[in-house]
């Protein structure tokens, strides 16, 4: 009978460890996070040192009861929940929530599910990190703290109930509405540049690009207004004998990419496979927390998910060098290991992600995953190979030459060894050949030219990887929180995605332009970077959290304050057509849109005042007609609505009743319009 309890987050992870452990031990599943501050009450006592108040998941509850039977009957608990601050404040909930005895109670992580890290992590276990658990508990009530007060507000001054303003969330969204606007404001601006054709002595061609033009001021680039002008200056070359005044051919190499971290792993995903941070994140924890090989032999296939650290264990690098000397060239195989610098702040306790065994090669194993898990494995499976690889390496060419005021440059490539390439990622762009043999001194003669129209560009909109790179660069929010907060600007139409490029809604816009005029700390990116700093500090033990809190109240509730004096009204700025009243927003069934104010007014037989309206963005807001008809089954009026197979008549107090007739009960008079009549 099993003496020691096991509780892990997932039922999966469960299945998985359970292979490796023997019958002394009984692994059950907390199913998430057990205890949370209430969903209907703001659960923080700010007068009280910010003390949190946590409940019971209430559809935990059933599962809380389980594990503290278990518990109770067990000599030992370990909790192995995941490595990170959201992993040890669930350690930490369960502790609290069950009532462990410290001395029956042990803190056990591993980066991996395999034999060996579960028994090396069973074999030393340790104790909770409470350092850890209050940089969870201060991020948490942070975000509860902006969340509560600002919805509310959200709420109000749009009329829309699913609003929501996050510390993170809201900030990502001002990254999107700003390029938008950068996008709108950009005016398009033509220029032409000029290539002349020039020929050595031997009778060798090349292409040289004009690159500067020197004036008494100083060389400028050689961008010119119009194909006129710089024809001027090119035509009149043809024939004249440019002078080399550079050459210099060398070697180039280029070393392999690090392994996967989160952020890293969502970029190329949604790159390259198109898959959403949330979709890669779901695939990463299948992957991590096991797969069924073989009947009855569930295996971790990669190390944990969530990290910013590109750290690799020595005995990792011992076993992908092993691969790559079986399985390619002496020559790919670098004489030592390659080491990479995780950035500062990183958790340099956890590994990057890859694969627990290299040689589990994608292909053997893609019958056992998934369609969409596959091109996971294969990814983090082949850069984590490639990146102890040798370096490709490349010769490159390049040269200068002048005649009187003008500057003239070409360059050639090509490559020489493709090194880690012939695994993960393509060549640099090469060229066939290398520039003719030239020196200094030497001349060439220009024997015809090229003229080429360009026009500048506006900087490109955020697509889910290029968001999830600035986040990463400005230090905003942490990896593992990407892929909810992408999905939460989805889920309240802030965003929509066009292909692969990130809009900002009418609405998304209306939101950030309000939170930026009255919360500018909450919605300032360097204070945002500032709070996260704050939240790493604490979990290195240098600062309190109930510190942090207080600073950043202080802060936020002057903002908040400042709510009292403004006058806030959301309009489109924009007249109604029919009426010539300012249009506002309006929100019904999901859907924003803006509407004449008349539309929620009645006259006296209770018909809309004006039924204008017009869609915030993208989908258009369906026209609604009313009729003079009467809901048989609630009495609410009859309306026309358009469905996926044309226009029907249905009760206008859909959901709650879905009375729906064929547009054939309007001709004429029907019983329902007699019945109203007589009445």
């Amino acid at each position: 009978m099993a003496t020691k309890l096991v509780i892990v987050e997932s039922p999966a992870k469960a299945r998985t460890i359970n292979r490796f452990l023997g019958e002394d031990y009984k692994v059950l599943a907390s199913v998430g996070h057990i205890r949370d501050l209430p969903a209907k009450e703001f659960g923080v006592k700010i007068e009280n040192g910010f003390e949190p108040h946590y409940i019971i998941v209430p559809k935990r509850r059933k599962t809380v009861a389980l594990l503290k039977k278990a518990a109770n009957s067990a000599e030992e608990v370990y909790l192995a929940t995941d490595m990170d601050r959201e992993g040890e404040a669930i350690a930490w909930h369960l502790k609290e929530a069950l009532a462990l005895a410290d001395d029956k109670t042990y803190r056990v992580t591993f980066n991996e599910i395999t034999a060996q890290a579960i028994k090396k992590a069973f074999d030393s276990p340790g104790a909770l990190s409470i350092a850890k658990v209050n940089a969870q508990q201060a991020r948490r009530i942070l975000d509860r703290i902006v969340g509560y007060k600002l919805s509310p507000l959200l709420w109000d001054w749009f009329s829309i109930r699913n609003l929501s303003a996050g510390r993170v969330q809201s900030v990502a969204l001002r990254l999107i509405v700003e390029r938008e606007k950068e996008i709108r404001a950009f005016i398009p601006r033509k220029y032409w540049t000029a290539t002349v054709m020039v020929e050595t002595p031997k009778g060798e061609r090349f292409e040289m690009r004009l690159s500067k033009l020197k004036e008494k001021d100083g060389a400028k680039n050689a961008e010119f207004d119009s194909e006129g002008s710089a024809r001027e200056v090119v035509a009149p070359l043809v024939g004249k004998k440019l002078n080399i005044v550079e050459k210099e051919r060398k070697k180039h190499e280029v070393y392999p990419y690090p392994p996967f971290i989160t952020s890293t792993m969502q970029q190329e995903m949604a790159s390259v496979h198109r898959m959403s941070p949330t979709e890669t994140m779901r695939n990463a924890q299948a992957l991590y927390e096991g797969i069924e090989l073989d009947e009855g032999k569930r295996k971790g296939l990669i190390t944990y998910h969530r990290t910013d650290s590109v750290r690799v264990s020595f005995g990792a690098v011992s076993m992908v060098r092993s691969f790559i000397e079986k399985n390619f060239a002496p020559e790919y195989l670098p004489e030592k290991p390659l080491f990479y610098k995780t950035k500062s702040g990183a958790q340099a306790a956890h590994e990057a992600i890859r694969p627990t065994d290299v040689f589990l090669i994608p292909d053997e194993v893609k019958r056992f995953l998934s369609k969409r898990q596959f091109p996971l494995y294969d990814a983090i499976w082949r850069r984590f190979v490639a990146s102890q690889m040798a370096p490709a390496s490349y010769e490159e060419d390049e040269a200068k030459a002048t005649y009187e005021n003008l500057e003239f440059e070409a360059e050639r490539r090509i490559l020489l060894f493709d090194g880690y390439l012939k695994l993960y990622g393509k060549p640099l762009e090469c060229d066939d050949a290398l520039l003719p043999d030239l020196s200094v001194g030497d001349t060439v003669t220009v024997v015809d030219f090229t003229i080429k129209e360009n026009q500048t560009e506006p900087p490109p909109r955020y697509t889910e990887s290029s968001l999830v790179k600035k986040l990463e660069s400005e230090e905003i929010g942490r990896p593992s929180t990407y892929a909810t907060i992408v999905h939460t600007l989805y889920e309240r139409k802030y965003v929509i995605k066009r292909g692969t490029q990130l809009y900002p809604t009418e609405l998304g816009e209306k939101v950030t332009e309000h939170l930026v005029d009255i919360f500018p700390s909450v919605m300032d990116v360097g204070f945002t970077r500032e709070v996260e700093a704050q939240l790493d500090l604490i979990e290195e033990e240098k600062k309190d959290w109930r510190q942090l809190l207080d600073e950043f109240y202080k802060r936020f509730a002057a903002e908040l304050e400042s709510v009292k004096e403004k006058d806030i009204n959301i309009i489109s700025g924009r007249k109604c057509p029919n009426c010539g009243r300012e249009l506002v927003l309006k929100y019904k069934q999901g859907d924003a849109f803006y509407a004449c104010p008349g539309y929620t007014e009645r006259d006296e037989n209770g018909n809309r005042l004006c039924s204008y309206t017009e869609p915030v963005s993208g989908k258009k807001e369906k026209k609604i007609e009313e009729t003079d008809l009467i809901c048989e089954k609630c009495g609410a009026r009859m309306v026309i609505r358009e469905g996926k197979f044309g226009k029907f008549v249905a009760c206008s107090a859909f959901p709650k009743c879905k009375n729906a007739k064929s547009l054939s009960v309007l001709k004429g008079e029907t019983m329902t319009k007699r019945r109203r009549k007589k009445k």
